[in-house]
């Protein structure tokens, strides 16, 4: 299914962004669409997921073969992924840090992130610090648990947004703020606890790997 690059107005993610993660807005059956474009990883596209105007999802394709959302953007082996809970979010996270640095997001929600995050989990323990940034909501704070236990100790952090989600803290003219969630985001341990004693001062540098469209 084809669409065109348009900027979601009402998320305030432009133009440069949906761009980049080929996040297009289309038609299917005579309804208005936003497309999510899936890529193997050969890069080959091998799934869309359709999100309606009603929040109802339909996929085309295969998704079975598909990687995490964003994952066909960059390589492994950088400083900081940061994983959150859908497309929308992921790119609300990519605009506002210039699109640069690698952010990826889980297909179908909380409920499913464990499954494909343990899908791709050699390509996030490449890197050296991996955020967990789900939903402030029940089942994101449980999923981020859940999650981070799979990774090598603290190599996992868990954010915490004082507001749902990354998309309505970019709404709420909140957007800087999401980098400081990001930044100060604090280390899983293999005993369950989130370490406070510490922040954590991954500040991104000059030498960190950049993603490209």
């Amino acid at each position: 299914l084809k669409g065109e690059l348009k900027p979601l107005v009402k998320r305030k993610i432009n133009t440069v962004t949906v761009s980049k993660f080929k996040y297009q807005t289309g038609k299917h059956n005579g309804k208005t669409v936003q497309i999510a474009n899936y890529h193997d990883k050969d890069n080959n596209l091998v799934a869309q997921k359709l999100r309606y105007a009603d929040k109802s999802f339909q996929w085309l394709g295969d998704s079975s073969k598909a990687t995490l959302f964003g994952q066909n953007l960059c390589g492994d082996e950088g400083k900081i992924v940061c994983v959150t809970e859908g497309e929308i979010d992921a790119m609300s996270v990519s605009k506002v840090q210039g699109n640069k640095w690698p952010v990826v997001s889980v297909p179908s929600g909380a409920k499913s992130a464990k499954k494909f995050i343990k899908k791709e989990l050699e390509y996030l323990e490449s890197f050296q610090n991996v955020v967990l940034m789900f939903d402030n909501d029940e089942a994101g704070n449980a999923a981020s648990i859940e999650c981070a236990q799979l990774f090598s100790p603290k190599k996992a952090l868990i954010s915490k947004l004082p507001m749902k989600d990354a998309n309505e803290m970019l709404v709420s003219n909140r957007g800087k703020d999401i980098i400081h969630y990001i930044w100060n985001a604090k280390p899983y341990t293999p005993e369950g606890i989130i370490a406070g004693a510490d922040t954590w001062d991954l500040v991104i540098q000059d030498d960190s790997k950049e993603c490209t469209p």
